[in-house]
């Protein structure tokens, strides 16, 4: 027979984890008696065991932002001291590969805005998919063949602010969730390397790789309105919404 203590105790434990954004996937798959009143112990390891391999979400992260995105008219200028409000996009070169692990998120700060990641897949569209890595962000091509909602993924890419793509268009579509984070821009850094002929393009001198702290973007002015900036922002405690404040 079970006392109102050991009831009550149940309950929570089974109501915790069916609420929790994370866990919530756990419930699912657990038989109904699990979640009831016969395994409590096996429902509470499971659930330590998830929580314990999230690590808390860090407030500090450098985005990347090119000057063109200003320019096109997706957002004014930025400012040191600015609150503003925008999703991520994450960017690859090399891709993304499928990972054993489906519930440790990882993230490794390369360099600037240059993480190493291992996320988790939340969404898969025509338009490219949305990794959970402690915060979403949308990568805009198709994951590998076979990857699915709930596989894990693990690579390196850039962080960059949303140029249009959510706000504009993912946002409208249900299936996306809510990825319009509210930062505090802390400092900003400017590229100062040239411009050199490599093949048939333009690209940035590597040996001359330096960044300066600005005050604000200037984005029709900086190199000639080829401005490349990095935002070192502090994500503020506000729940992800599907708008822009910052965005026009």
């Amino acid at each position: 027979m079970l006392n109102r203590t050991t009831l009550h105790m149940r309950t929570t434990a089974s109501s915790c984890l069916h609420q929790h954004p994370l866990l919530g996937k756990i419930a699912h798959q657990v038989p109904r008696t699990v979640c009831g009143c016969s395994s409590l112990p096996l429902v509470l390891l499971r659930l330590n065991l998830v929580m314990a391999s999230e690590p808390p979400v860090s407030r500090e992260w450098t985005v990347g932002l090119d000057a063109w995105i200003i320019q096109d008219g997706n957002y004014g200028d930025f400012a040191v001291g600015d609150h503003a409000e925008f999703a991520l996009e994450f960017y690859t070169h090399e891709g993304l590969w499928p990972v054993k692990d489906r519930t440790k998120h990882q993230v490794i700060q390369v360099a600037e805005d240059l993480y190493q990641i291992t996320a988790t897949v939340v969404h898969v569209g025509d338009r490219g998919c949305v990794l959970d890595f402690g915060l979403l962000a949308f990568w805009g091509t198709a994951p590998p063949d076979g990857v699915e909602v709930g596989q894990a993924l693990a690579g390196r890419g850039t962080l960059g602010v949303d140029p249009f793509t959510y706000f504009e268009q993912l946002a409208n579509d249900p299936q996306y969730p809510a990825m319009v984070y509210t930062w505090n821009i802390r400092t900003i850094g400017r590229e100062t390397a040239p411009f050199v002929v490599h093949g048939n393009a333009w690209v940035r001198d590597e040996s001359l790789r330096r960044r300066v702290d600005v005050r604000a973007t200037d984005a029709w002015t900086d190199d000639n309105g080829h401005g490349d900036y990095v935002l070192r922002c502090e994500l503020l405690p506000v729940p992800p919404k599907r708008t822009s404040a910052s965005a026009r």
